[in-house]
């Protein structure tokens, strides 16, 4: 069982750690037990074929070394045994499918509050080690395009949660003049407060394209005052 580590590296020495450490010490800081011991559970009596809490482990891994999708986190524990090692499968060929890990991103989804809960501990845990941390915090928003093909109907599209995204920026170009550029995704949009000084993210809140990023700042502005209270 990886246990909470309560100090913080500097990006110097998190570098020369490698990279089998670098997982270790991010599933240390992170608190999971809760959801990981209710996963468990929720199980038991039933097929067991990949441990939750290697999926789990597979799944931060995938954020540790930035593997963007998970048919290339896959492929990795096909590749990498010394990564399947660490998230506890015995062979390449008893490591998750994509499908497993879809099974197991659903499950995740029915339990968001205790995955919110993971990362507003780990939030507390920096408030004590980093100074002012959570006090100066800055709010941006960006795209994430789904995977699923967008409908005109979004009933109609096989992630009808999602939503259409229309975007206009104004690009310089190479001769000096300056042009609109639209972008369109089918998608979300994820809302973003950091603390401007540690650059850590500190509340986030996914929703669909068409809200408006100043209504969705101001929540979790209010949301993050909650937490800290």
């Amino acid at each position: 069982m990886y246990q909470i580590q309560p100090v913080l590296f500097d990006w110097k020495e998190w570098d020369e750690l490698d990279s089998s450490n670098q997982l270790v010490e991010v599933l240390k800081a992170l608190d999971a037990e809760e959801l990981l011991e209710i996963l468990a559970s929720e199980r038991k009596g039933k097929r067991d074929d990949y441990p939750i809490r290697g999926m789990w482990y597979g799944l931060v891994s995938g954020i540790v070394y930035q593997i963007p999708t998970i048919a290339e986190l896959v492929r990795e524990f096909k590749r990498n045994s010394d990564l399947r090692r660490l998230c506890g499968f015995e062979s390449k060929e008893k490591s998750p499918s994509e499908d497993a890990y879809g099974r197991f991103l659903n499950k995740l989804v029915r339990h968001q509050k205790l995955v919110d809960g993971i990362f507003e501990r780990a939030n507390k845990e920096l408030s004590q080690i980093l100074p002012g941390f959570g006090k100066n915090v800055s709010g941006d928003s960006t795209d994430i395009p789904t995977y699923a093909r967008g409908k005109a109907d979004p009933k109609e599209s096989a992630d009808p949660q999602a939503g259409w995204g229309v975007q206009e920026k104004w690009k310089k170009k190479s001769d000096g003049s300056i042009e609109k550029v639209t972008k369109k995704w089918y998608g979300y949009t994820l809302q973003l407060l950091s603390d401007a000084d540690y650059e850590i993210p500190v509340a986030y809140k996914l929703t669909k394209p068409d809200r408006r990023d100043n209504e969705e700042c101001v929540e979790l502005v209010e949301k993050l005052k909650k937490n800290s209270s």
